[in-house]
């Protein structure tokens, strides 16, 4: 049983950290040209924290009903 816990766990922390990171770079990247450097950042790590823990949430929701079935 701990095998399951530990394995959704870690799984859990790869998936937010890829989402998060793939985001604040995609997004740095993207706009580096349109806006103020600092400002640029500031909204991007925002907006990768926000997505990351909605997928968080969505692969915690498919897993947990997966599990029970």
């Amino acid at each position: 049983m701990t095998e399951v816990t530990f394995f959704r766990v870690i799984s859990l922390t790869v998936i937010i950290l890829s989402v998060g990171l793939a985001w604040f770079f995609i997004k740095t990247v993207s706009n580096s040209h349109d806006q103020d450097k600092s400002q640029l950042k500031k909204q991007a790590k925002e907006e990768a924290i926000r997505y990351s823990v909605v997928i968080g949430v969505i692969y915690m929701v498919v897993v947990l009903a997966l599990g029970s079935i």
